[in-house]
């Protein structure tokens, strides 16, 4: 089975949260989504979580917390809160997506989401994101 895991990254000055826009290619293209990535052999979900972080976006989060899981399409989706102290957030280099956009919770709803994250939003208590 595979598993992706999603990253919930938070800017603690102004509350805001992190989402990507896919680019204008592929699947999903320029749907909007949570930093995320797929597990690879013997690797944990932790584990490709801290990796994606860095590899998409220059970001080594510490501490994690799983939020949710969605399965979606014969995968298992866990998002995860990573918590970012604002000093770090200043070395954020994006690699992968065409945009990045830092949004409230009332802007998400202005944005297309990728099926699982969609799903996430929609089971999730999203407020309780912007209340950490």
């Amino acid at each position: 089975m595979s598993y992706v895991t999603a990253a919930i990254i938070q800017n603690p000055e102004t509350g805001r949260i992190l989402i990507c826009q896919k680019q204008p290619h592929g699947l999903h293209a320029s749907c909007w989504e949570f930093p995320c990535g797929r597990t690879r052999e013997n690797e944990s979900v932790e584990d490709c979580l801290k990796r994606v972080c860095m590899d998409q976006l220059n970001l080594r989060p510490d501490q994690i917390s799983l939020f949710s899981t969605v399965p979606y399409n014969g995968e298992i989706n866990y998002f995860y809160l990573c918590p970012m102290p604002l000093n770090e957030l200043v070395y954020m280099v994006d690699r992968e997506h065409a945009s990045i956009a830092w949004v409230s919770q009332e802007e998400m709803k202005n944005y297309h989401f990728c099926p699982a994250d969609a799903a996430m939003l929609e089971k999730s208590d999203v407020k309780s994101i912007f209340e950490n």
